[in-house]
């Protein structure tokens, strides 16, 4: 951390800062740190001139900036541990879903990392998750009910939360934002407006239609016709490959 900053990490509901290597929201004061935005008076009150409650409840007199973002300062250095808006909190515990995506994440090899969304509904004391399979996994042995399962149970094992429902979605299907972030807020915008595009199983002829393009790849050289046979073949597995509006969690 910059000497010209002055960063502490504050409790976001009480506004007073939290004890040492404890996680709270990080706050920002100095030179560097912005005025504000034009024009908009009651935004620049609440974000950058937000003060520090002492044990009496009095106010600081050094007005800060509240980041938005979460984290703790360990031997000097600031740990970013996420965004305020996206923690989720059950039965008055926070739960951070970067959390809950890393441990979906090593519950079946078929997940893509980094393509794993959780998010939490206002009725809810679970979680929902969102989660891209990868492309090479896709045949006719993968078992999605089994996939469905194990990440109930790992999340249940390393987080103690219940997984409400799980969507499978195809490769490169999950939303992000153009830097990679995932976006989980549009995520499940998605789920309740029956908005995302699930993935279905490949049946036998998707499979076989993948061997042929292998094949069919390994002994044709020529460039030209290799794309042809490319563009040919993409337009028949899209085809093939059904998928479906769901509306329900599973």
């Amino acid at each position: 951390i910059s000497k010209h900053i002055d960063c502490r990490i504050v409790n976001p509901h009480t506004r007073k800062e939290v004890a040492a290597h404890e996680v709270g929201e990080i706050w920002l004061a100095g030179e560097s740190v912005t005025a504000g935005y034009w024009q908009k008076p009651e935004v620049n009150q609440e974000t950058f001139e937000a003060t520090i409650l002492d044990e009496a409840g009095q106010p600081s007199q050094v007005h800060y900036l509240r980041t938005g973002d979460m984290g703790f300062i360990k031997n000097g250095d600031l740990y970013i541990t996420g965004r305020l808006k996206d923690v989720i909190i059950i039965r008055g515990k926070n739960y951070y879903p970067q959390d809950i995506e890393c441990s979906v994440e090593m519950a079946h090899p078929a997940v893509r990392k980094g393509c794993v969304a959780a998010v939490n509904f206002a009725d809810s004391e679970g979680v929902t998750v969102v989660l891209e399979i990868k492309k090479k996994s896709l045949d006719k042995t993968l078992n999605f009910e089994t996939i469905r399962t194990q990440v109930k149970e790992q999340v249940a094992a390393d987080i103690g939360l219940p997984v409400d429902g799980v969507y499978l979605l195809h490769q490169g299907r999950i939303n992000k934002t153009t830097s990679g972030k995932i976006r989980r807020r549009k995520i499940k915008e998605q789920i309740e407006r029956g908005q995302l595009v699930c993935l279905t199983h490949p049946n036998r002829r998707t499979v076989i239609a993948r061997n042929y393009v292998k094949n069919g790849l390994d002994v044709i050289r020529d460039r030209e016709q290799r794309g042809q046979l490319i563009r040919y073949s993409s337009n028949l597995l899209n085809s093939m490959i059904t998928t479906t509006k769901s509306t329900v969690k599973f």
